[in-house]
């Protein structure tokens, strides 16, 4: 289960959007866990407002990054 990052009501509503990426950043970071999407709205925005030393990767980055590939 988890929760939006805010980024779909960017246009309509930016401070709203801003205020919720930072607080599901704030839950994500607590974790202490890699915080890996796989959505380019949430890459976006939750990296908007990573504090210092959060990296926010998308999963097809570790996916090209395994070198694994079939074909």
């Amino acid at each position: 289960m988890t929760y939006c990052c805010g980024g779909p009501i960017e246009a309509l509503f930016p401070t709203l959007a801003k205020r919720v990426a930072k607080t599901r950043m704030n839950e994500l970071a607590m974790t202490g866990a890699s915080i890996v999407v796989t959505c380019p709205i949430c890459l976006t925005n939750l990296s908007s407002v990573a504090p210092s030393g959060v990296n926010v990767r998308d999963l097809s980055e570790l996916l090209g990054e395994s070198g694994t590939s079939e074909g």
